[in-house]
C-alpha cells in the first residue's frame, strides 16, 4: 500500500504538479514520505522526493504567515489613520 501512495508521490513530482500543490496536499505527500519509509525500489530517489516535499511546504508556510502579517499590517494602518483623523478633529475643536 505504502508503495503505491509512493509511486503516486513520484508520479506527481515527475509531472510537475508538486509545484501547484496546495498546504494539505503537500502535507499528505509529507506523510506518504515518512510512512512509506523509502521502498527499496525508489531508495536512490526518496530523500530527494522527500526533501523537496519539505521545501515546497515551508514555502507554502511562509507565504500563509506573508499573508497573515499584510493583513494585520492593513489593519493596523487602517487603525491609525482612523486615529490621526480623530486627533485632528479634536484638534481643531
Amino acid at each position: 500500500m505504502a508503495d503505491k501512495k509512493f509511486e503516486d508521490l513520484r508520479q506527481v513530482v515527475k509531472d510537475g504538479k508538486l509545484l501547484t500543490a496546495t498546504r494539505k496536499e503537500l502535507e499528505r505527500y509529507a506523510r506518504i514520505v515518512c510512512l512509506s519509509g523509502f521502498p527499496d525500489a525508489f531508495s536512490a530517489q526518496g530523500p530527494h522526493i522527500g526533501d523537496t516535499v519539505r521545501l515546497m511546504l515551508l514555502v507554502r508556510i511562509s507565504e500563509g504567515m506573508s499573508r497573515t502579517a499584510l493583513y494585520v499590517s492593513v489593519a493596523a494602518l487602517i487603525i491609525s489613520l482612523i486615529a490621526a483623523i480623530f486627533a485632528g478633529i479634536g484638534a481643531f475643536r
